[in-house]
This record gives structure tokens, sequence and C-alpha cells, in this order.
């Protein structure tokens, strides 16, 4: 089998800088903005009242009761994020195949959170 030979012009001998000359052109081409406004929170929520629980398969991670949620949200909002993700967790004796437990917003933990 035959493969072509790579290009003599490849890869460029020289890199031409035009477009990266002034800090206004460097930003018009700029291909990644990561701004807060660009993220979501995922906060783990809990029942209960003032509880942090470790989630031991994510260090540096809690599960939060809704008290503690509420503080975490505002500051989410403070440090300029539009949104949080809110994961409940549900005890094992809870637990049903079709997940009963979080059907509707009274039985669900989350559901207390959101209005």
């Amino acid at each position: 089998m035959n493969f072509p030979l790579p290009s003599p012009a490849w890869p460029p001998v020289a890199r031409p800088r035009r477009l990266r000359k002034s800090p206004w052109i460097r930003s018009l081409v700029a291909q990644h903005h990561l701004l807060p406004s660009d993220l979501i929170w995922p906060l783990f929520i809990r029942e209960g009242n003032g509880i942090r629980e470790p989630v031991g398969s994510m260090p540096g991670v809690e599960r939060l009761s809704i008290d503690i949620l509420v503080e975490q949200a505002a500051e989410a909002h403070a440090f300029g994020l539009p949104a949080v993700a809110i994961f409940p967790v549900t005890p094992a004796n809870l637990k049903t195949p079709r997940a009963l437990r979080h059907s509707t917003p009274k039985t669900s933990p989350a559901g207390q959170f959101v209005p």
C-alpha cells in the first residue's frame, strides 16, 4: 500500500503572527472563553438540618442538608453561576425500581428545595 508523502509545506516553516499582534485581535480570534455564567454547580442534597456528609467516592464533595444547600446556592449566585444541579440521595430502604420516591415534589428531598 502506498501512502502519500507529506507535503513539503507541512509542518509550516513560517507561522505568521498577524492574528496575534494585539490584544483586541487576539480576543476576536480566540477559540475559547470560559466564564462563570457558563458553569453549573452540582450540589448533593440529603434530608435533615445542619448536616454535611462526605461522599465517599468523591473526595472533597459533601451531601448537604437543605439549609446548608440554600447557603451554597446563594454563594454560587454571588460567584455569577446561573444554575445549580441538585442530586438527591435516597436511603437504600426507600429505593424502588421506578424511583417513586423522587417522582413527586412532595416526596422528593429536591422538591423541598424548589418552590
